[in-house]
């Protein structure tokens, strides 16, 4: 932590160095200064979406919903995607709006989310390959498979 807040006495305006410190702040359960520090990166780069993101993740663990949802949204907003509907990724790929795949999800624990399943977020989404083994093996096979469902 240190070397972070010594990395911010040299580079006072780099967001990255912000975003950083707050990382380590977070894993260190210092949380509302892992928040402050979140919120001043993106005061110097507000179009990253990885700053919203964690920002948000932060938010929600302590309760502010409707503020992480909102930095949730402002996430996929930068990075152009939506998980279900019209969306452009990078600037280069669409998908289709009409086309709505069946996905099988077998874990019960995912199952019970239902339609909100499909209404997912994104990032909460790969936050779910992360947290939850189910998802994460199944994410894996389906890369190893060659993206395709089997």
């Amino acid at each position: 932590l240190y070397d972070y807040d010594h990395a911010l006495e040299l580079e006072p305006e780099n967001p990255f160095r912000y975003s950083s410190r707050a990382y380590i702040l977070s894993n260190m359960n210092r949380i509302q200064e892992a928040i402050k520090d979140y919120e001043k990166a993106i005061e110097l780069d507000p179009t990253d979406s990885v700053a919203y993101n964690n920002l948000g993740l932060l938010q929600e663990s302590v309760g502010f919903n409707e503020l992480a949802n909102q930095n949730f949204d402002n996430a996929d907003k930068i990075e152009g995607i939506k998980l279900n509907g019209s969306t452009q990724i990078l600037g280069q790929n669409t998908v289709d709006e009409s086309v709505d795949p069946e996905i099988p999800i077998l874990d019960p624990e995912i199952k019970q989310l239902g339609e909100s399943y499909k209404e997912m977020r994104y990032f909460q989404f790969i936050k779910m390959i992360f947290t939850h083994k189910k998802v994460r093996n199944d994410f894996f096979r389906f890369i190893w498979n060659g993206f395709k469902l089997k």
